[in-house]
This record gives structure tokens, C-alpha cells and sequence, in this order.
């Protein structure tokens, strides 16, 4: 196991860290603002926002914009490492083109709209591509750097997508295997599972990711008559769960369901189908109501959309275009705002709970999740230690907190690794008082064996105090820390992680072990 050497410093104060107190509840809420014309509108303030939960008005304690593009540190010196060096992702777009859910018929105009819309673009940095297939399994055409073999650095994949995607469904495309041809509830958890796997993958990404879901969609709930049995089943426990998983990633849905010219929806089979009577593409779009339906039977697939657009910020269509929500998932993810608050104890009672996010400001659209589900399990501990794990697993370093470190090996038994670090406090929510500064950051570090083994320590409290002068020296050149690492002779690689609760933002470091 991982240990201190007992000689740790702090800068600004010096002092040892301490094992962290339980955070409070948070709820943190990714909000788009679009003007009447649809663009983004990036100069907001805390004060422009307001925040209602269940009807009564929170008081937002953090509120931060988030960066489409993380900037570059200064020119490293010897055996200086930084997390916002070299090929970052401060965002992704990950396209499902759904098989499994699209009549076989239909594959033919979906692939052909989506090669229509990709070849459009000359840079799709931070876009990719996957099939979910026939059986439920996910196939890669670009997938993500550091998870998928066939993965590709790419940045012109595009150009050759009809060759791409005609040689990915060449491979995948066969019928639906019969069991979940004729098992509808089969192909509804299928689905489910997929997409967990989607998100598990991009909780290992940093910053914020969508998915544009391009489907039929799948049931919310299923009558006797098309599952044999005597009651009906209701996924709506599916979707809460899954929607918390892609909440806790940083992941939006944005779903185009998809039924070409001429053709009924897949609502329109579905037994027990209620029909919305909101706007194509509302989805999370503030003012939209997820409740006013038609109808008193049950819930049809474009439901299914509407409810995890609804539960995870994101949007639907049912208009078929596919372009449209490419585009608007891509400049969603880029440009937005992370607010948090802090709601009673009294709130985390499992019940669903309405969020309503205004703005002051005249003509300004607001995007965000509608409501959640107030499990204990949400709280801010509990995200922590997701977000940690995330970064634990990564193939890459979370940049929201910029993270930069000298590594100095020192000779010992065992010998001794000394991190001079600095953390850009940018990236980090301090509450001030007059002119004093205070926060806490959780901090982690992680070993990696050459066996294949991972080691970490438990989180520890940082807690930062520091005047107005030391502040402003702080942004500048960072928050300073120092830490000695005793490490085994087969450790390969170290990561410092570092997790701010009050904007809920991290950073990672990976540091090779010089042999």
C-alpha cells in the first residue's frame, strides 16, 4: 500500500493534511443559454440565474463557466509534468447510431443522413462514432482515444465516413437475434445496458460529454398483451437509474428519433402509447412540460426520450434531424455553465424533486436537467468518490483543474519521489469574506503497478485559507504544495487527483517513475 513520508509542507499555509469531514448535499446543474437565434450566450453572471427546488427558491453556492478550450501551460522545465500539456479533451460528442432499436428497413436512410451530415465536417475534434449493434454490443467506427483498439487520433476521420460506416455495418449488420425480436422486454434491458457501458466509458473523459442517440427509441412501460404476463412492466425505475449514472458522468442525452419521411414513430407501436404535445427539441429547454400529455394508458418511445432528455439537461427531436442535434450537442458541450446548490437535509428524502433555472436577462433560453431523484446516495460523498474513481481508471488526466508538478526522486529504502505541485485555482470555488479566501480540495494519490495492480491512499482534506494578496499570487502562480511518496521498486507511474466539492470540478496528474 501506498505511504506518506511523515515530512509533508503546504504552501500558504504550511500544514499536514487531514482526513476530510463528510462534504454537504450538493446539486449541480449544467445550464445551456441560448438567445432568440439559438446561439450561445456566455456572459452570464451568478446573479442572472435563479434556481427553484420543489417550488421553493435556492441560494446558488457555486457558479463557474465552463471552458471549451483549457489553455496551455508555460514551456516545462526538467521532469516537470502538467495536465493541460499536450492533446487534452475538454469535451466529447459521442453519436450512437442504434441498430438494435431501427427497423431494419430504416438503417438504410439513417446511414445515409449520417454521412451526409459528417462529411460536412472538416474538424470534428472530440466527435465520435459508434454502432449499437443487432445483439446490444457496441462497435467503434471512431471511438474514444485510450478505450477502443482500433481507436484513431484522426482529426479528418470524417472524410472517409461512407467508407468507415458501410465497412462497420458490413461487420455488424444481421438480424435482430431471435430473442430479442420477439422478447421485447429482452431488447428494452439490452438497450439499458448499453447504454451504462456508454456512460462507464465516458466517465472516463474529462469535462462535459452528450450523446446523440439516434434511435426508434424503446417502451417506458409494456401492456399484458405484448409480454404475456398479467401486469404490466414499468422501466421507469430504468430510466431514474440510468439517468443518475449519466448524471454523475457529465453526460447529456440528446435523442433524434428517427422514422423516415412518410413512416408512423415507434410510439406508434407501442402499446399503451401517450402522445406529447411539447415542441420537437424540447427536452431539457426550460418552460417545456414533461407532463402534458394525452392520453392516460401508458408511455410510447418518444416518452422514453423525452424523460432522459428531461432528467440528464439534454434534448429530443422527432423530427429527424440529425444534423440539428450534431451540431447543438457539439456547441452544448463546448460552451455552459456548472452552477451547485446546496439543498436542506431535510430535501434528500427519495422523492422526485422539479428543478426550475431562470434568468433575469431578457430574451435568454435556459437548458438544464428539470428535476432528480433525491436518493442519499447523491450526495456530494458519493460523487466524490465516482469522480475520483473516474479519474482513477482514466486512460487520461481530468484537466478542469489545472495540476502542474515537478518530480524529484530523492535515494532512501525505500527511495522517495518529492512532488513540488502547483493548482490553479481558476478552476476552483472559494468562498471569500472580506478579503480572505477559504476552500477545500480533496487529494488523492494513486500508484500503478507494473503488474497491472492499482494502489491509492484515502482522500485528504487540503484546506486553503489565504488573504487577498496571497490570492491574487495564488491565481497566478498557482496554489503551491509539496508531497514526499514512498514507492514500491514496481510502481510504474503515480496520478495526484485533486476534487473541489464545491464546484464539483477535478484534475489528475500522471508522473512516470524513472527507473
Amino acid at each position: 500500500m501506498l505511504f506518506l513520508i511523515p515530512a509533508i509542507a503546504f504552501a500558504l499555509p504550511p500544514q499536514r493534511p487531514e482526513q476530510a469531514p463528510p462534504p454537504p448535499a450538493l446539486v449541480n446543474l449544467n445550464v445551456i443559454a441560448l438567445d432568440a437565434k439559438g446561439q450561445s450566450v456566455m456572459d452570464l453572471q451568478a446573479d442572472d440565474l435563479r434556481v427553484w427546488d420543489n417550488g421553493k427558491p435556492q441560494k446558488i453556492s457555486s457558479f463557474r463557466r465552463r471552458q471549451s478550450r483549457l489553455s496551455a501551460p508555460a514551456a516545462l522545465g526538467p521532469r516537470e509534468y502538467a495536465n493541460r500539456a499536450g492533446n487534452v479533451i475538454p469535451h466529447a460528442t459521442v453519436i450512437l447510431f442504434d441498430q438494435l432499436n431501427t427497423q431494419f428497413a430504416d438503417r438504410g436512410y439513417v446511414s445515409n443522413q449520417l454521412v451526409h451530415v459528417l462529411q460536412q465536417f472538416e474538424s470534428p475534434d472530440n466527435l465520435y462514432l459508434y454502432l449499437i449493434t443487432t445483439n446490444g454490443s457496441l462497435y467503434p467506427v471512431h471511438g474514444l482515444p485510450g478505450n477502443e483498439e482500433d481507436a484513431t487520433k484522426d482529426s479528418s476521420w470524417t472524410r472517409d465516413i461512407q467508407t468507415r460506416l458501410n465497412d462497420a455495418l458490413r461487420i455488424t449488420l444481421a438480424h435482430r437475434p431471435t430473442d430479442l425480436m420477439i422478447d421485447i422486454d429482452a431488447r428494452v434491458r439490452a438497450t439499458f445496458e448499453t447504454l451504462s457501458m456508454v456512460a462507464a466509458r465516458l466517465a472516463a473523459v474529462p469535462g462535459r460529454k452528450t450523446i446523440v442517440w439516434l434511435t426508434h427509441g424503446v417502451p417506458i412501460s409494456l401492456s399484458p398483451a405484448r409480454t404475456g404476463l398479467a401486469d404490466w412492466i414499468d422501466y421507469t425505475p430504468y430510466v431514474e437509474q440510468l439517468s443518475q449514472t449519466l448524471d454523475h458522468a457529465d453526460v447529456s442525452i440528446y435523442a433524434v428519433q428517427q422514422s423516415p419521411p412518410g413512416t408512423a414513430t415507434a410510439g406508434q407501436a407501442d402499446e399503451g402509447r401517450m402522445t406529447s404535445t411539447s415542441p420537437a427539441g424540447r427536452g431539457g429547454l426550460s418552460g417545456s412540460d414533461p407532463t402534458a400529455v394525452t392520453g392516460v394508458t401508458g408511455l410510447g418511445s418518444e416518452q422514453t426520450l423525452d424523460e432522459f432528455a428531461r432528467l440528464t439537461g439534454g434534448r429530443a427531436w422527432e423530427n429527424n434531424d440529425i444534423g440539428g442535434a450534431i451540431k447543438q450537442a457539439i456547441t452544448d458541450a463546448k460552451q455552459s455553465y456548472l452552477i451547485s446548490y446546496t439543498p436542506p437535509p431535510e430535501n434528500w428524502d427519495g422523492k422526485y424533486h422539479k428543478i426550475r433555472v431562470t434568468c433575469a436577462r431578457k430574451g435568454v433560453k435556459l437548458q438544464a436537467r428539470q428535476g432528480y431523484y433525491a436518493f442519499a446516495e447523491q450526495a456530494t460523498a458519493k460523487q466524490e468518490e465516482a469522480a475520483v474513481q473516474a479519474a482513477v481508471q482514466s486512460p487520461f488526466d481530468a484537466a478542469e483543474i489545472g495540476l502542474r508538478a515537478t518530480a524529484t526522486p530523492e535515494a532512501g529504502n525505500p527511495p522517495v519521489l518529492r512532488l513540488a505541485v502547483r493548482i490553479d485555482l481558476s478552476g476552483v470555488q472559494l468562498a471569500q469574506t472580506g478579503d480572505a479566501f477559504a476552500g477545500e480540495l480533496a487529494v488523492r494519490f494513486v500508484e500503478y503497478q507494473d503488474d497491472g495492480a492499482i494502489r491509492q491512499t484515502k482522500p485528504v482534506a487540503l484546506k486553503i485559507h489565504l488573504t487577498g494578496e496571497q490570492h491574487q499570487a495564488a491565481l497566478k502562480d498557482g496554489f503551491a504544495m509539496e508531497e514526499g511518496l514512498a514507492l514500491a521498486a514496481n510502481v510504474e507511474k503515480v496520478r495526484l487527483i485533486v476534487f473541489d466539492s464545491a464546484s464539483s470540478a477535478i484534475g489528475s496528474l500522471t508522473i512516470p517513475v524513472a527507473k
